[in-house]
């Protein structure tokens, strides 16, 4: 799974990719944690063309997240 912080990296991979998924999450949410891995395998478990993307909305992508209109609140959960 890839790691993008900025908005013209994600546009640029929703450019040059054939299907995208984007989790947006952060490390406190026990949620966006738990499926992260599940994810992650989906290219390898049958979907090759599928580029897997983690967006941290409580990291270094807090302003991406805010562009895409996903907000976390203070206890972690998305609110979109």
């Amino acid at each position: 799974m890839k790691s993008v912080d900025t908005e013209a990296d994600l546009v640029a991979l929703l450019e040059c990719s054939a299907a995208v998924l984007v989790l947006f999450g952060g490390a406190n949410c026990g949620v966006c944690q738990a499926i992260k891995p599940q994810l992650a395998r989906l290219p390898r478990d049958g979907f090759p063309e599928l580029v897997t993307v983690y967006v941290d909305c409580q990291a270094a992508a807090a302003s991406l997240c805010a562009t895409r209109g996903v907000f976390f609140a203070t206890s972690g959960s998305a609110v979109v």
